[in-house]
């Protein structure tokens, strides 16, 4: 009975992945084509953003200008 269950862990160490520890640090990171879609995802974000903000700031100004020099809100009309 010994020498089966023996047999069995033998048989199951070499189905085990080896583990490869001369890289410590690449166990942990990520792999690099993650981290390149990360980026273009990140850039991506920021461009819009930045459109966003280029568009709504000066049409937010333009509001504001004409709500405030509106003929009716100065009493002209």
């Amino acid at each position: 009975m010994e020498q089966n269950m023996t047999l069995v862990r033998r048989n199951r160490r070499c189905f085990l992945p080896r583990m490869d520890l001369s890289d410590s640090a690449g166990s942990a990171a990520l792999p690099k084509h993650i981290l390149d879609i990360w980026v273009i995802v990140l850039i991506i974000l920021a461009t819009i953003l930045v459109m966003t903000a280029l568009v709504l700031c000066p049409a937010t100004a333009v509001i504001i200008y004409r709500v405030r020099t509106h003929p009716t809100r100065n009493g002209i009309v």
